[in-house]
């Protein structure tokens, strides 16, 4: 009984203790399914912070090259900031949509279309998006928001990135703010989150980067209390913090248990089971060590492990190649030698955030490599402890090099297409147009929106057949450039002239995948080529003139002197006399004709002096307005200033003089005839300069002569600055109106254009450009009385003897002796017999054997104090440039009127 009771004892204590060993077993085992459940769990978890860590940053990334485009052109426009906000979009990120907005108002987003909404919005008076916006600005750091919900529908993450750029004295100021709207179903989408085969449920809290103590905004709120596993993940302005559980809740106990509990059931089992879990779980370890050393090893990016004070302890070969230095000297270096003082101040507030949160970063420097160049990382890290309890830094560095170049390629590229002179089009192979620069909205007036997602042919004028369009293409889908000139037209309806070029676009493999067109506006050259031909006819008129007004204006002279003493033979006709005075205003009318004709061909003699515009329009309206007739009204509108130009006011009064009677005659059969005459100052704009390249002054006179008679047609519109071209009937025009008007405003530096419809009226516009004086002389008029001489003896030269003979006459009727040589030796020699008697000379220029001037050197030579008026019936200004005395001495133009020569004549004798 004993012995049994002793065996049941036995086996009772067996039993007890196999059952305690079972008890701690299962324990010990569901401790360690719970333990291994949730480093699964842990490690699942990872996965999907990093996941939507690494899209967040790299989305925010992206928006922050927009910062560096923006402070080089704080004036950015629309357009710019479209172009340079495109490529992001086309990079697979989660981006829904960029504002821009200087000084807190919204003034560009792109894309537009979806957001137009957002334009405008003023993030001062919205209350729910002030208080991020104003963190970002004052912290001077990106601030994330979110999810909020959008002003142009749904939610999104908004990453509010201050813009700060540099003023003219060195500081700095803050321009404005760029928030970029990421999409929140892109990036859980793209982050995994919402995959259907996910084995987690995860939720997310920490809106607007409140941490564990912000709301729930992804997931179930009540998943933080089944006791999830949680990871944080650090944004900009504080840090989000993820949850996760197995899909389905916590397991209660592995479903292995029951094949645990039947083990248990015998002695073996208890025995080689512990030794079993403990053998499962080390190559466990040992997996996910080798797994771990792996990524270490073969990662791209550098991997280092330092102590506090910097000191490097572990890194990996990456590292080792960002920096360029050995393994055995990199070990002995530290952080701060790899670091250039200028982020002293940086790294301060990196190490305060370490202290802080645990992790530093992600943020970007430069590196000190061994050779002494600078290389740009990314870097971010996270304090840990080593197995000894000292806290160490583990940090990941990324080399941003090839990304830095790209991006300032990219913006050098961008910014040098956007500022060319020439239009740029881009279109794809198809021909729809995907891109075009600021040029081509200077040049055609389309804006992008205008014509993107459109064909070039909207620039077709018609000039160009179908068949040269097909040759364009054939030539291109070929793979070969296109260089033609074309006439297109703007979006206005005007055409326009241009040199286009169009060359196709290859990718990788060969294939076009686009079209590009540069195109220059040749509108300013065509221009300029019209003006050359103009030039060219007028420099041949001008030598035709020349040519012919020596001999017209000699007999011209031989006419006026012999009308001037057969006037005095008949002081007692008064009706021959009459006669003979009508006979002289013709002759000076003449000499007028031609002298018109050397201004308008720029050859004639021309006195420019100052004077003001203003008060001398005032005094040549009265005389020019007494050839308009009452019956039409008359309106002038002149400025109060007074306009200071440089010029020829005998000019400026005949140009008045024949726009006034162009307008007169213009209105022969208008119902209610109107002249309107207005003078203003004009300061030339950036248009008007490019519209005339040949102008190189601002400030103009301008002057508008306006009438409201039968217009000009298109077709004499191209000829009516020829000589002698007139719309009007046979005897009532010269033709050399316009002509001569045009031939003197460009002799003052200026420019005439005429603006007319035929029914409706023209007006010219004369275009002087002013001088910066305040003072300006008037020359009066003498009385028109011929002086009488006292018996002085004059020598008369000239190789033409009705001249020399009249003009003998008409000074000796004006009481002078004369003597009378028809070269410049008989000159001469007539001098040297007669140089104590002779007080005058009046000597032709240009004469056979011996011309004026160079006599009237070898008489100098006899008699310093001779004296001499020079005549010529040449232009002085052209055909004697050669041959003209210097300033010092008068020269009379023939004819000359007899009374001005007698004013000329005793002045000069009188002179001591």
């Amino acid at each position: 009984m004993a012995n049994r009771i002793t065996n049941y004892f036995a086996i009772a204590l067996l039993l007890v203790g196999l059952l305690a060993a079972a008890v701690i077993g299962e324990k010990i085992l569901l401790e360690k399914f719970v333990s291994e459940t949730r480093s699964d769990t842990q490690n699942q978890l990872r996965f999907y912070h990093v996941q939507l860590e690494a899209n967040l940053q790299s989305d925010t990334q992206l928006v922050k090259g927009l910062v560096a485009v923006i402070a080089s052109n704080p004036d950015i426009s629309q357009d710019e900031f479209s172009t340079a906000a495109k490529p992001l979009f086309e990079s697979g990120s989660s981006l829904r949509n960029i504002a821009v907005a200087p000084d807190m108002v919204v003034r560009y987003v792109y894309p537009i279309i979806g957001n137009e909404g957002v334009i405008g919005l003023d993030y001062t008076k919205k209350e729910d998006q002030f208080d991020m916006v104003e963190l970002a600005r004052t912290s001077g750091k990106i601030a994330l928001a979110g999810p909020v919900e959008l002003v142009q529908g749904g939610s999104g993450f908004i990453s509010r990135i201050p813009v700060v750029t540099g003023t003219k004295d060195g500081n700095s100021r803050f321009w404005g703010m760029i928030s970029a709207v990421i999409d929140v179903e892109k990036l859980y989408k793209k982050s995994g989150l919402m995959d259907a085969e996910i084995p987690l449920e995860i939720a997310i809290r920490g809106k607007d980067g409140a941490g564990a103590k912000g709301a729930v905004f992804f997931g179930r709120s009540d998943l933080f209390d089944t006791n999830p596993v949680v990871a944080n993940i650090p944004i900009p302005n504080g840090s989000w913090q993820m949850a996760a559980i197995p899909k389905g809740g916590w397991p209660v106990e592995p479903n292995n248990l029951w094949i645990i509990r039947a083990a248990f059931a015998s002695i073996a089992m208890l025995i080689i089971f512990p030794f079993f879990a403990l053998a499962r779980a080390t190559g466990r370890l040992s997996e996910n060590e080798l797994k771990l050393r792996g990524l270490y090893e073969l990662s791209p990016l550098g991997i280092a492990l330092t102590d506090m004070r910097g000191r490097y302890i572990e890194f990996n070969d990456a590292f080792q190649n960002i920096c360029g230095y050995p393994k055995d000297e990199l070990n002995s270096l530290d952080y701060w030698a790899l670091t250039p003082e200028k982020y002293t101040e940086d790294e301060a507030r990196q190490l305060e955030s370490l202290e802080k949160t645990g992790q530093y970063g992600p943020y970007e420097k430069e590196y000190r490599r061994k050779d002494g160049s600078l290389i740009p990382i990314r870097l971010n890290g996270l304090l840990i402890k080593d197995n000894k309890g000292n806290d160490c830094i583990w940090s990941i560095v990324e080399d941003i090099s090839e990304r830095k170049a790209s991006e300032a390629t990219l913006r050098k590229l961008s910014q040098a297409i956007e500022q060319a002179g020439e239009s740029v089009i881009i279109t794809s192979r198809q021909g729809i147009i995907e891109y075009v620069n600021a040029a081509f909205t200077t040049i055609t007036g389309y804006l992008p929106e205008d014509v993107l997602g459109k064909n070039p042919r909207v620039l077709k004028s018609g000039n160009q057949s179908e068949e040269f369009y097909e040759r364009l293409w054939r030539t291109i889908s070929s793979g070969n450039i296109w260089h033609s000139s074309v006439i297109d037209r703007k979006k206005d309806g005007s055409e326009y002239p241009a040199i286009m070029s169009i060359s196709p676009i290859f990718d990788e493999s060969g294939e076009i995948t686009h079209y590009v067109g540069i195109q220059q506006d040749m509108t300013a050259h065509q221009t300029l080529e019209d003006k050359f031909r103009q030039a060219q006819k007028m420099e041949a008129l001008g030598t035709l003139v020349g040519g012919i007004a020596h001999d017209f204006n000699n007999m011209l002279a031989g006419i006026t002197g012999n009308l001037y003493l057969a006037k005095r033979k008949v002081e007692g006709l008064p009706d021959a006399q009459e006669k003979l005075d009508n006979i002289s205003k013709l002759s000076f009318r003449a000499a007028e004709m031609i002298q018109q004709l050397l201004v308008f061909a720029r050859k004639g003699t021309i006195e420019m002096k100052l004077f003001g515009l203003t008060s001398f329009m005032k005094e040549a309206f009265k005389l020019s307005a007494t050839t308009i007739p009452e019956n039409i009204v008359l309106n002038t509108e002149l400025c109060r200033e007074e306009l200071i130009i440089k010029g020829d006011a005998t000019q400026i009064q005949q140009v008045l003089m024949n726009l006034l009677n162009n307008a007169r005659d213009a209105l022969a059969n208008t119902p209610s005839p109107e002249i309107h005459v207005k003078l203003e100052s004009f300061r030339a704009d950036k248009h008007f300069t490019s519209s005339h390249p040949e102008i190189h002054s601002e400030q103009f006179a301008h002057l508008t002569v306006s009438d409201n008679g039968c217009g000009i047609s298109e077709h004499d519109q191209e000829h009516i600055f020829e000589p002698f071209f007139t719309s009007k009937e046979v005897g009532e025009g010269s033709g050399l109106g316009l002509p001569m008007a045009y031939g003197a405003v460009q002799s003052h530096g200026g420019f005439l254009e005429i603006e007319s419809r035929v029914g409706i009226g023209t007006s010219v516009h004369i275009y002087l450009p002013l001088i910066k004086e305040s003072r300006h002389t008037v020359t009066a008029e003498g009385e028109a009385v011929s002086v009488q001489g006292r018996g002085e003896l004059i020598l008369i030269v000239d190789d033409n003897t009705e001249i020399l003979h009249t003009n003998k006459e008409v000074l000796e009727s004006l009481g002078y002796q004369v003597l009378i040589a028809s070269d410049g030796l008989e000159a001469v020699e007539r001098f040297a017999a007669n140089k104590e008697t002779v007080q005058l000379i009046i000597m032709d220029i240009v004469m056979p054997k011996m011309g004026g001037v160079m006599a009237f050197e070898r008489i100098k030579e006899m008699s310093p104090d001779a004296k001499v008026i020079f005549a010529t019936g040449y232009d002085m200004d052209e055909a004697l440039k050669s041959e003209m005395p210097s300033v010092e001495y008068e020269v009379l133009s023939k004819p000359y009127d007899i009374i001005q020569l007698s004013k000329l004549v005793r002045t000069k004798l009188d002179l001591q």
